[in-house]
């Protein structure tokens, strides 16, 4: 019987400064994203037409929103001009103004030549352009009876972000007056990419109504607004045909709503991509991450960041992916940490980032702080030594804005002969969530599975999370709850000096969970306020090695053999790790072996259903 523990390097990044160095600089704007997604918005921006507009969804607003601007300004940079468009007064001044499109960039200059050109030179060079009987309205007219709705001289193709799409900023407003009269942000991106916020959208229902409509007719209208007193004189304006491309940002909630309420969303909103939280951590996306973080404390901050500097930033990307073979896509908070950096120093090194990472994390330890000084007073009931029945440190996590933090917590079981089964008291108080409530049946389920072979069981055990007086929920402290029981119906002792984590299948498997590090640290940080003994550690599930990314000092005591991680596969192994006697297995004849745990427990069992018989009879 040999207990696993993982070395410094299975629990920390092997990256290091020599890594970064091999990275030449490349100032660049390219963001490491999502491919897949990254390609289905490049499809949809190409793909012109009736329902060729995109929904991007991703875990964060700030990410979805900076790479799709990104793909979005990249397709316009070699996209069709889109045309000008100008509004001029009818002949005789009167209601029903004339609509012109323009060559691209060129509406400035026809408002200048019908100034300042004379008559002849005017016709002569644009009626090729609007036509000679245009022209022939425009020179008995001045420039003041024209009104430049679109101006398209500073980009090809528009790229609009509008975040505010009530009716009047998304459609624009009527007046009597043609130089009152001005376009929306719709009509202003005709051509081109009209971006906009899902939450919006849902707030603004008229603005989302009158939208689906110009996307269905492809024309628009300026104006218009429900109660707009303003503009029920207004001019008589021609609708405004157009190639509209709208892509909606929004969370997999909006898009679940506007798919199973809308019908219209599935016919106009036919393109569909979502960015992953991760990538994959290759070359390429290393190289891109490095440049991209360089990029931004060179052009945001006028700062160097160091390859040390570069390093830190990686190593809290993979951090923050939980998992080693990945990088975070968060780029928004990644930045924010070179952000803070820069305020301090002007060269931005490991140290720095390394600082600022810490100061980010204390604005939201108040609450951690006071736990862990709860528990080194003793008004949380917590042992990191020692041994005890029926009693296991499970490991929890609690969220707090952007901060996650771990701590052990204390579950106790209690048994009896009787009928009633496993009673999750969590669960009588209405403090159990439904997960938690499932695991407490698969509980059961062990217990029938691997020990009630000849005989039923009959206990009554009381499951209990200690002090704890919030809401239970999740599987990861499922094999918590079977250790603590299991040594209560052996009456073997388990150790309290190592705290565990863990989702138990029926058949006795461990089953990998989430917060791995706030969990391990969370635990770490409890035995140095407690007691540190140096046999301390963390029992985690052997499928969560790729996820263990642990902070420095706690690899330095890992490397130091101070702290040890236990990764475990089944039942089995765990409680040879925390009871120290061999766990055994069935023989051919369907017993297991004496002096082992498993056949303790079964003994146990034995009796209390002997026990429960005699005095039900």
């Amino acid at each position: 019987m040999k207990s696993r523990k993982l070395t410094a390097s299975e629990v920390s990044i092997t990256l290091s400064e020599a890594d970064i160095k091999t990275i030449p600089f490349n100032r660049t704007h390219d963001l490491p994203a999502d491919e897949a997604a990254l390609e289905a918005i490049g499809s949809g921006l190409e793909m012109r037409g009736r329902g060729m507009n995109i929904f991007v969804c991703g875990p964060s607003s700030a990410e979805r929103t900076m790479i799709t601007t990104t793909a979005a300004q990249k397709a316009a940079a070699s996209a069709p001009k889109a045309p000008d468009l100008v509004l001029c007064a009818s002949a005789g001044g009167g209601s029903e103004p004339v609509l012109l499109k323009l060559p691209s960039g060129t509406a400035d200059k026809l408002s200048s030549d019908l100034e300042n050109e004379s008559e002849d030179d005017f016709v002569r060079e644009w009626s090729p352009v609007i036509g000679p009987e245009i022209t022939g309205l425009l020179k008995n007219l001045g420039s003041k009876d024209l009104n430049i709705l679109v101006s398209n001289r500073n980009s090809a193709m528009p790229v609009i972000f509008e975040n505010n799409p009530v009716p009047r900023r998304l459609f624009g407003r009527n007046s009597d007056k043609l130089s009152g009269v001005k376009a929306g942000s719709l009509i202003k991106s005709g051509g081109g990419i009209l971006m906009l916020n899902a939450d919006d959208l849902i707030v603004e229902e008229d603005s989302w109504h009158r939208l689906k409509r110009a996307l269905r007719s492809g024309c628009s209208e300026i104006g218009g607004g429900q109660g707009d007193r303003e503009e029920w004189k207004g001019l008589l304006l021609p609708e405004i045909e157009q190639d509209f491309k709208v892509v909606i940002l929004g969370s997999e909630q909006h898009y679940d709503h506007f798919y199973n309420t809308d019908e219209d969303f599935r016919e106009l909103f036919q393109f569909f991509a979502e960015f992953d939280s991760v990538i994959e951590l290759t070359p390429e996306t290393l190289s891109l991450s490095v440049n991209h973080f360089r990029t931004h404390a060179i052009d945001q901050h006028n700062r160097i960041l160091t390859d040390s500097g570069a390093l830190e930033v990686v190593k809290y990307s993979i951090s923050t992916a939980e998992n080693k073979t990945k990088m975070s896509t968060s780029l928004y908070d990644l930045d924010i940490i070179i952000t803070e950096a820069a305020v301090a120093e002007e060269t931005i090194d490991g140290r720095l980032i390394r600082d600022t990472i810490q100061r980010q994390a204390n604005r939201f330890g108040l609450l951690e702080k006071r736990i862990l000084e709860d528990m080194a007073s003793g008004e949380i009931n917590l042992k990191v030594e020692g041994s005890e029945i029926g009693k296991v440190n499970g490991l929890a996590i609690i969220d707090k804005g952007p901060y996650s933090f771990g701590f052990p917590g204390l579950i106790s079981a209690r048994i009896a002969p009787g009928e009633s089964g496993l009673v999750n008291i969590e669960h009588e108080a209405g403090l159990s969530g439904e997960i938690h409530d499932k695991w407490v049946l698969i509980l059961e389920g062990f217990l029938r599975s691997r020990f009630a072979l000849e005989f039923p069981i009959s206990i009554f055990a009381s499951l209990c999370f200690e002090q704890s007086y919030s809401e239970i929920d999740g599987d990861s402290a499922s094999s918590s709850e079977l250790y603590a029981l299991l040594s209560a119906i052996s009456g073997i002792p388990i150790r309290q000096d190592i705290a565990v984590t863990g989702s138990l299948s029926q058949t006795g498997e461990i089953q990998a969970v989430g917060g791995l590090r706030e969990k391990i640290e969370g635990f770490y940080k409890t035995c140095k306020a407690l007691t540190y003994t140096g046999s301390q550690g963390v029992i985690v599930p052997e499928k969560n090695i790729k996820n263990i990314i642990l902070p420095d000092e706690i690899v330095d005591e890992v490397e130091a053999g101070r702290f040890h991680i236990y990764p475990v596969s089944t039942v089995n192994d765990s409680m040879e790790i925390l009871t120290g006697m061999e766990a055994g297995s069935r023989n051919s004849r369907g017993v297991f072996p004496h002096g082992t745990f498993n056949q303790q427990v079964e003994k146990s069992l034995k009796k209390l259903a002997q026990q429960a018989k005699s005095s039900g009879s």
